[in-house]
């Protein structure tokens, strides 16, 4: 068995977890992004295409009197209603388009992302209070945000010529494959103007962080830890595995996230471990084999596997509907908590 200084696991009543959970998000010392239903999303995302829609129909309207006044000097009006109803509203609809770009840019460049998480939840607190499985908590150091906000090499350079063809982050990913199982929590990051898609954000401050996750921590059915080398994240780290029983615990390789050389990620990885060699009671696996996995898990005695490298091989149907940097995931949870949803 694992060492005993790991096994004092605080069980949490089954009926309470939802209890617990609710007291630690709630009150004047959180915060967190307001909810808004889907609708409110597939709102925005309309707004966004119908207003390039009508700026387009709306340049091809005015292009002949445009053309005719660069030919001949002369500026002929419309002999249509169609086409000055178009010149008229373009005196309003233009401005009014320049100034919502401006004020609303965020939300323009974020809203078909915001769309396909919005089903996922937009908002902690509610989707506490109308869970029916405790929640999943995602934890890491700050610094991570930025390699979970990347996308592939192809899709980035498309996203950066038509902004509204968005691929998921890669933590929207993983936050897709676990909010089949139960809402994903996460501390945001202070200060940040907007939450990234992804996990559920509520705000503490830095001196109550840390009584938030040892609040939340036993009422999870898992944790998934991004690693890292941070002193925040090794004490996070060291408190989930005295809180919770190793069945519990999901680690999500960093070295496996972002760009970077395999020989930076295979350094990296190798002073990861040396660092941790204490944290838990046996050693994480060696480079050779995080390499190709997408996450680690723990058996009852704390050896670890890889996922999907070794144990948890992704099905045909995860295959199909599953991106190649979740394989193995929705496997892994299946066996834990069954195919039933949240």
């Amino acid at each position: 068995m694992g060492d005993p200084q790991y096994a004092r696991h605080e069980a949490l009543d089954a009926a309470r977890w939802r209890e617990t959970v609710l007291d630690a998000l709630q009150g004047d010392e959180v915060t967190m992004p307001r909810h808004f239903p889907p609708w409110r999303a597939f709102g925005d995302f309309f707004l966004v295409w119908f207003g390039g829609i009508y700026l387009f129909g709306l340049l091809v309207q005015i292009s002949d009197p445009l053309l005719e006044l660069l030919g001949t000097g002369a500026l002929r009006l419309p002999d249509s209603a169609e086409r000055r109803y178009f010149l008229a509203s373009a005196m309003l609809v233009l401005p009014a388009t320049v100034a919502y770009y401006l004020a609303f840019r965020p939300l323009h460049v974020m809203a078909p992302r915001r769309l396909r998480m919005a089903f996922h939840g937009t908002n902690a607190l509610h989707a506490m209070t109308r869970a029916r499985r405790p929640p999943i908590l995602y934890l890491r150091s700050f610094p991570f945000d930025a390699r979970a906000a990347a996308v592939g090499r192809f899709m980035g350079g498309i996203e950066r010529n038509f902004g509204l063809l968005q691929d998921d982050t890669a933590e929207m990913k993983v936050v897709r494959a676990l909010s089949r199982f139960g809402a994903v929590l996460a501390i945001g990051r202070p200060g940040e103007e907007r939450e990234p898609p992804g996990a559920l954000r509520f705000y503490v401050s830095d001196d109550l962080w840390q009584s938030k996750i040892e609040q939340i921590v036993p009422a999870c059915q898992l944790v998934m830890l991004a690693t890292g080398d941070s002193s925040g994240l090794q004490w996070e780290l060291e408190h989930v595995a005295k809180a919770l029983p190793p069945g519990k615990i999901l680690l999500w390789p960093h070295v496996n996230v972002g760009r970077a050389t395999e020989s930076e990620r295979r350094q990296d990885w190798d002073q990861l471990t040396e660092a941790m060699g204490d944290v838990l009671p046996r050693r994480l696996p060696t480079w050779e084999r995080v390499r190709d996995a997408n996450f680690i898990a723990f058996d009852d005695n704390w050896v670890p596997y890889c996922i999907p490298t070794e144990d948890c091989r992704p099905s045909v149907a995860e295959r199909l509907i599953t991106r190649p940097s979740v394989y193995g995931l929705r496997t892994f949870l299946t066996r834990r908590y069954g195919e039933s949803r949240v």
